[in-house]
């Protein structure tokens, strides 16, 4: 959470723009927990050795 003191500031051309004058760190706060996140024991994200035995797709067939 940040404390920002913004101004309105007129260049010569006579445009308008926002200025930040002052920038404050409050605090951090932590990010929620995603429910759907992957676990981290599963393994790697898309790593699918675990529940798929390659190779066992093709025995058995003549």
């Amino acid at each position: 959470m940040c404390k920002v003191t913004v101004v309105v500031r007129t260049d010569d051309d006579g445009i308008e723009r926002n200025e930040i004058r002052n920038l404050e760190l409050l605090r951090v706060q932590d990010a929620a927990v995603d429910p759907f996140a992957p676990k981290l024991d599963s393994g790697m994200p898309g790593d699918s050795s675990a529940e798929f035995p390659f190779g066992a797709n093709g025995e058995g067939q003549t």
